[in-house]
């Protein structure tokens, strides 16, 4: 009997203090965007005689808002009572109205009874970007077709003719110059093509005609020469000479047959080897020779050329009628 009375005593003194206990529960903002920071606090006022603890700790969704963070709860004293708080952040990624759900906050006496409180659901309300009136009057509509290029193809092609004219004239004006430098006249080369002692031997006139040598531009007077005979070498034996060194002419020279008697051709490599040494030493070796040197150079290519002429073929034409007459006559003395 007595047990009874005890069990009963506690029992009241249990709801005493239960009844003492104040839970609330805060939410701010509530509307929200997708993503937008959601500050929930939870509260609770009890006795100093109970101990208090939080249901949910460590979980990362809390029904539809995910909990970005668990603040640390504070503990404040007031007339005997201790005020707990519970401060979460959360964020609702869902475009939906929701409810934050209750939370259920566990007290335990000295006793060891425990009792679980729960928190009201707080509504939030999704604040969407696009106003309602917008959502309402969206369509999907077709494709619109794509819209003609715009192109100024006339204006274009003008300026591209023009463009390619005036790159072909600069062309051809470096062409003309390039052939004034080495003598060459326009005329010589659309008229039919003449041998090539002819056309080294009128290169070799135009050189002689120039104010180089009196201008002391020794130099650029043996690159014109030597460029006339290393022309007249390649279009005339047919052996590469305009863009190899000395000694590569020499023995291309010395390998190839020359087309005239072979003393000719040994005083022709013998006289080619002099010349282009002494113009390298003028063109490396900054040697500056006399004039009379220049000139008996000159002179020395131009007897090159002439030397190497072929000798025209007039004995076979002559030939000819004598044998055809000395046939007429065989066959007459024959009758």
């Amino acid at each position: 009997m007595m047990k009874k009375y005890i069990v009963i005593f506690l029992v009241f003194v249990l709801r005493i203090a239960w009844a003492d206990m104040v839970l609330k529960a805060s939410a701010q903002p509530v509307l929200v965007r997708i993503g937008d920071p959601i500050e929930f606090t939870v509260q609770l006022t009890y006795p100093e005689t109970l101990k208090a603890g939080l249901l949910l700790a460590g979980q990362k969704q809390l029904g539809p808002f995910e909990v970005l963070s668990i603040k640390p709860d504070s503990v404040d004293t007031f007339e005997g009572n201790f005020i707990r708080r519970f401060r979460f952040k959360l964020a609702l990624y869902n475009p939906n109205d929701a409810f934050i759900p209750p939370v259920g906050i566990v007290t335990v006496s000295k006793a060891g009874v425990a009792e679980t409180l729960f928190t009201q659901a707080i509504p939030v309300k999704f604040l969407s970007l696009v106003p309602p009136e917008a959502v309402d009057s969206m369509k999907i509509r077709d494709v619109k077709p794509p819209l003609p290029l715009k192109f100024p193809v006339k204006f274009f092609v003008i300026r591209g003719v023009i463009g390619l004219g005036l790159a072909a004239f600069i062309l051809a004006l470096l062409w003309y110059l390039s052939l004034r430098r080495r003598g060459v006249s326009f005329i010589s080369l659309i008229s039919p093509p003449r041998p090539a002692w002819e056309r080294a031997l009128e290169m070799l006139r135009s050189l002689t005609a120039t104010d180089l040598l009196k201008n002391g531009e020794v130099k650029e007077y043996f690159d014109r020469l030597t460029d006339i005979l290393r022309w007249y070498i390649e279009h005339r034996f047919g052996v590469a000479a305009l863009e190899l060194s000395t000694t590569e002419i020499l023995e291309n020279l010395r390998r190839t047959k020359l087309d005239v008697p072979p003393l000719e051709a040994e005083y022709f490599i013998s006289k080619t080897e002099e010349l282009l040494r002494r113009a390298d030493l003028v063109k490396f070796a900054k040697f500056i020779p006399d004039m009379s040197i220049a000139q008996k150079d000159t002179e020395t290519v131009r007897e090159l050329i002439e030397r190497t002429i072929p000798a025209p073929k007039e004995e076979e034409s002559e030939e000819a009628p004598a044998k055809t007459d000395e046939t007429h006559g065989a066959s007459a003395v024959s009758n």
